[in-house]
C-alpha cells in the first residue's frame, strides 16, 4: 500500500504514503480527536522507523484533506507531525 499507491498512479519511485489521520466510513484512529492524534502520530512514527528515519529526505502532508470532502485533521496533530521530524 504505502510505495503501490503512489508509484502505480506514476509517481516518481521512492515516494511513500501514509494514510490520513481523518475518519473514513471504513475506518477510525480512535473516537475523540485527541485520541485519533495520538493513534495517527504513532502510526506515522511507525512508519518511519519501518522506512528508515536517515532515507527519508522530506515529508509533505495536506492540512487540509480534500479528497472524499473537507476533512480537517485532528487537533494537535500537525504540532505532533512537527515534534516528530523534529525527533529524526
Amino acid at each position: 500500500f504505502r510505495r503501490g499507491f503512489a508509484e502505480a498512479g506514476g509517481a516518481p519511485v521512492g515516494f511513500v504514503k501514509t494514510m490520513n489521520p481523518t475518519d473514513t466510513h471504513l475506518f477510525s484512529f480512535g473516537a475523540t480527536e485527541e485520541e485519533r492524534a495520538t493513534q495517527a502520530l504513532a502510526y506515522l512514527e511507525e512508519q518511519i522507523q519501518c522506512e528508515g528515519p536517515t532515507t527519508i529526505a522530506a515529508m509533505m502532508f495536506e492540512s487540509v484533506i480534500g479528497s472524499g470532502g473537507v476533512h480537517l485533521a485532528p487537533k494537535g496533530y500537525m504540532e505532533g507531525v512537527r515534534a516528530v521530524c523534529d525527533k529524526y
